[in-house]
């Protein structure tokens, strides 16, 4: 037995033992070699993934840079220096309206530039804009326009912070204390708010740093966020400057500039006008907004013959230097009348009258509409050798007139005497600073009863008519503006002007001949009782487009002078268009077709062709005036209804943008091979940027926002 169980436990088992190591290494072989081809399967996939994804990174990398590359291709397109931004300029033209796939351009972007002043700016534009171009939009659109109204009272809202108030509420945020340029309170004004998202606001203010913040307000909804998003930007702004044969001349501040400034400003943008025209209404400007009595100079043709600015003062409003009694009598009864042409009393205490070499000291008042007559003899009565002829010797004798109160007061003084030949009469206040002068020549009239008299007294022109003593003036408010036929009120404003319209009612009369003589006056010296038209050739009257050399903005050092949120009318869609006050349906109809017409002819290559339909605010109430009435909406074209409509749109409108986005995809197409199959086909690298770009005042690119939109 025991020899049986070594067998089987020799042979047996050992020949189990053998097979069983025989099969283990082809078994271990088998799954080695697997775990090797799943292995190298799975390096194989993971090479192919990581040279898939590093293609796909590099042209990313290429798609952007191709679409960066747009944004710096596309600056040169924007109109840099150019003091207006239309349709008929290249940023509209050459850039394309669509982005598209073209293998066959060689262009590695496309470009869409849009201009932001076209937009409606939620941080810059006031809630009643904001509720009109809103509803405005909602109505276009199909929607109803109710919601307009808490829309834009919930965007000021949002912007003005918890306080309500601009900056930080009862408190002068922006230190404007000593600049006269800004009518207000100083506390809480409307420029505290700071419209610009790119600089630090005041107090709690918050502007919007994007539209899709609008989300959030109460009011909006996703279905008039959709219909508003295409009109509505954070950010548009224009330049304080004006068209000037094309080239873009920097605006003035009536509130703050000097005379002379004042004058340059108008010469340059009126240079065929008489120059005399432009210094009066360039004293008379610095009058209208300063509050002293005393009138502003300029210097005249002569050291004694200065330009002199309108005050509420009396003027000498008429010379008789040469009476009817002889010189060997002493010129008995020759008189200066002055004249207090404004309604209400004007004090004359301490001021003096001067002719030759004597002077006649003032006291008391003028009373509206009233007159003093100096001169060296009223009435003979302290005449120690009287004259007995009628109609001869003292004023009395010679026209019969004596005082009748406050309003008709004589003052006599022996030994006042005006040269006969030619003199100047001089009248200034209690510090001898002159208000005002009358120069006249061939004085000598042989005992005739004529006088030099003003038919305006505010305009140094002077006429030879029959005397009138203590009595209107033969030519007083007779003699309007032969062009217009319209007549300058007296009115004297006595503070800052509150819009650049205002400008267009500041008195405009003067003349050339500032020294009175005995000839016959020539009208074409100068214009009397005039004011500023809204459309004239006259080079001897101002027009319509002296409103947009002034701007009430004054140049700061330290933050940039741009404008903000006003609507440029060359590009501006007709829906917010028809959100400006007193902009028609029709009117607006023919705006686009001017618009249209201008693209046209540059798209032609016209060599007249319009750069811009609108190269000045000023420009659509001119085209206004050239259409019937109806087709202008205008009631009727009155001067003053033309102002007022003017004066309500101008706080709104440009014609000339400093900020654009411009959208640069890459266009990169693979070649189609011939054996690829669909699943084969690859989906190009795609990459927009969009960037806003605001050019400065030296018309160089400065980046506001910057991303990337789509890849």
């Amino acid at each position: 037995m025991r020899a049986i169980k070594n067998y089987y436990k020799i042979n047996g088992y050992a020949s189990s033992r053998r097979r069983n190591r025989g099969g283990s290494p082809l078994l271990i072989t088998l799954v080695v070699l697997s775990i090797l081809a799943l292995i190298a399967t799975t390096l194989t996939f993971t090479s192919r993934l990581e040279v898939i994804a590093s293609a796909n990174f590099a042209e990313g990398i290429q798609a952007r840079m191709a679409a960066v590359t747009g944004i710096q291709a596309s600056v040169p397109m924007l109109p840099l220096s150019e003091p207006y931004t239309s349709f008929a300029q290249r940023w509209a033209l050459q850039s394309g309206g669509i982005m598209r796939e073209d293998a066959s351009n060689p262009s590695l972007v496309d470009i869409i530039i849009e201009d932001e002043s076209a937009k409606l700016n939620i941080n810059a534009a006031d809630e009643t804009f904001l509720k009109s171009a809103i509803a405005s939009i909602l109505r276009a659109n199909k929607l109803d326009p109710k919601p307009a109204a808490a829309i834009a009272r919930d965007i000021v809202a949002y912007r003005l912070g918890a306080d309500g108030k601009p900056g930080a509420a009862g408190k002068d945020d922006d230190s404007d204390k000593k600049d006269r340029s800004i009518p207000s309170e100083y506390v809480d004004e409307a420029d505290e708010y700071i419209p610009d998202p790119s600089r630090a606001p005041n107090g709690d203010d918050q502007p919007f740093l994007s539209v899709p913040e609008i989300l959030s307000l109460p009011s909006m909804t996703k279905e008039i966020y959709d219909v508003l998003r295409p009109y509505l930007t954070i950010y548009s702004s224009c330049d304080p400057i004006y068209s000037l044969n094309g080239k873009a001349i920097e605006k003035i501040n009536p509130n703050t500039a000097s005379a002379e400034d004042i004058f340059q400003a108008l010469l340059r943008a009126f240079p065929s006008h008489d120059r005399t025209l432009l210094k009066q209404l360039a004293v008379n400007i610095v009058d209208a907004r300063d509050e002293d009595s005393v009138p502003t100079q300029l210097e005249g043709d002569s050291p004694d013959a200065p330009i002199l600015g309108i005050e509420k003062t009396p003027y000498i409003n008429e010379v008789w230097p040469d009476s009817v009694t002889d010189e060997k009598d002493g010129d008995d009864g020759q008189y200066v009348e002055l004249f207090n042409p404004y309604n209400e009393s004007i004090s004359v205490e301490g001021w003096e009258v001067s002719a030759g070499g004597s002077t006649v000291l003032l006291t008391g008042i003028i009373t509206p509409k009233g007159y003093i007559v100096i001169t060296d003899d009223s009435n003979n009565a302290n005449d120690s050798s009287p004259e007995d002829e009628k109609g001869y010797g003292s004023l009395y004798d010679i026209f019969g007139v004596v005082q009748g109160g406050a309003a008709r007061r004589i003052i006599e003084k022996r030994n006042f005497d005006i040269p006969n030949g030619s003199g100047i009469v001089r009248l200034k206040n209690q510090s001898k600073q002159l208000i005002d002068y009358f120069a006249y020549s061939d004085g000598v009239y042989s005992g005739t009863k004529k006088s030099f008299q003003r038919d305006d007294p505010r305009v140094r022109l002077a006429f030879y008519q029959s005397c009138t003593p203590l009595n209107q003036n033969i030519g007083y408010q007779n003699s309007p503006n032969k062009t217009t036929g319209v007549f300058a009120r007296f009115e004297v404003r006595d503070k800052l002007f509150e819009s650049p319209v205002d400008i267009m009612d500041v008195f405009a009369g003067f003349s050339k001949q500032t020294t009175a003589a005995n000839r016959a006056i020539n009208t074409d010296d100068g214009c009397t009782w005039a004011v500023s038209e809204i459309q004239t050739n006259s080079p001897y009257i101002l027009d319509i487009r002296l409103v947009d050399i002034f701007t009430l903005q004054d140049k700061k050092e330290k933050t940039p002078d741009y404008i903000y949120g006003r609507v440029n009318i060359n590009t501006a869609p007709r829906e917010i268009l028809a959100a400006l006050p007193g902009l028609e349906e029709l009117f607006i109809e023919r705006v686009e077709q001017y618009r249209q017409k201008s693209v046209a002819a540059t798209m032609r290559g016209e060599q007249n062709a319009m750069r811009a339909p609108f190269e000045n605010p000023s420009d659509i109430m001119r085209l206004a005036l050239k259409l019937p009435a109806r087709e202008a909406g205008f009631i009727n074209t009155e001067r003053d209804t033309v102002l007022e409509r003017y004066k309500k749109i101008l706080p709104y409108i440009t014609v000339q943008s400093r900020s654009f986005t411009i959208y640069s995809q890459n266009k990169f197409v693979y070649p189609k091979k011939s054996k690829e199959t669909p699943q084969e086909q690859r989906n190009a690298a795609r990459a927009i940027v969009r960037s806003l770009i605001q050019l400065t005042p030296e018309g160089l690119p400065q980046i506001i926002d910057w991303r990337f939109i789509s890849q």
